[in-house]
């Protein structure tokens, strides 16, 4: 039974496709048809229902597919007892939110390449919902995001704390010097904001129906780099997790508005798949994450 076989066919259950597996692999799509008709043949079974252009798991399929995973794990822990002595070598997938991928992982990523500079590392930016569907089709190794503390069964979480949101503007704006702040007074200023979705300004968004108030941003924008730009300008006011401004307000080019009748607080969180081996470069970059924060 050969090892391309097994994971041809992960590929295929996985992507529902045998074309989009032949894509992802390097193969032609009837270089797949052959590899999964071999494995059918060695198994004496039928693998995939064929209806159209439709293709399931048959009942045979189902049960295969938890062994094949359990094979390809057995391989890569023969392959990683082999070399367990040497330095993490080979790539590492890692999917990250714009707002850490900027602010965050510039110096984990320093550190962690002057470690270990055998590694090949790449790194996927988006919003969660993306980064997740990644982790699905295995994609990505690791998922750094930030949200409230989640927990599925196909996770293993290695990393989670705790990064308060805040209220932000620049030294200049007349709030600066104000010591009661009330968020009336935040919803009548010109707020800069995060786009819509994104876990911290939902719950801000929620807390603010609760009362019957709603946010009026003059900007909407993902880039939280351009947002502290415009803040840095005095345009107004933002949101936004404290690792994105702390080195600015320790300058004292931002100022942190206190504004007692509304708490958010995130959690930065690092998980991988169930399934997922758990590689050399894993844990050594997991490991450089955990000494950095």
């Amino acid at each position: 039974m050969e090892i391309r076989n097994i994971k041809s066919f992960l590929k295929v259950t996985e992507l529902q496709s045998f074309t989009k597996a032949a894509q992802q692999l390097g193969y032609s799509q009837s270089a797949i048809t052959v590899q999964i008709k071999q494995l059918e043949n060695e198994l004496g079974v039928q693998l995939f229902e064929r209806i159209g252009k439709q293709i399931k798991l048959t009942n045979y399929g189902h049960n295969f597919f938890q062994q094949a995973m359990v094979i390809l794990r057995d391989i890569e822990m023969a392959k990683e007892v082999v070399h367990m002595n040497e330095q993490p070598v080979g790539t590492l997938h890692i999917g990250v939110i714009d707002s850490l991928s900027t602010s965050v992982l510039p110096n984990i990523l320093i550190n962690y390449q002057k470690q270990y500079p055998l590694v090949k590392t790449t790194i996927k930016t988006g919003v969660n919902a993306e980064m997740f569907d990644l982790v699905k089709r295995n994609e990505i190794d690791l998922i750094y995001f930030l949200d409230k503390k989640l927990y599925y069964p196909e996770w293993i979480k290695v990393v989670e704390r705790a990064e308060p949101i805040v209220f932000v503007t620049s030294t200049e704006h007349t709030f600066a010097k104000n010591k009661s702040i009330t968020l009336d007074m935040i919803l009548n200023e010109s707020l800069i904001l995060t786009e819509r979705g994104l876990s911290y300004r939902y719950d801000l968004e929620q807390y603010l129906a609760s009362k019957g108030k709603e946010l009026k941003p003059v900007l909407e924008i993902g880039n939280t780099d351009i947002i502290i730009k415009l803040l840095l300008d005095n345009l107004g006011i933002s949101f936004l997790p404290y690792y994105v401004v702390h080195d600015l307000v320790k300058q004292r080019k931002l100022k942190i508005l206190e504004v007692k009748e509304i708490k958010v607080e995130m959690w930065s969180q690092l998980v991988y798949h169930k399934n997922k081996l758990l590689t050399p470069q894993m844990k050594s970059f997991i490991e450089t994450l955990k000494e950095s924060i």
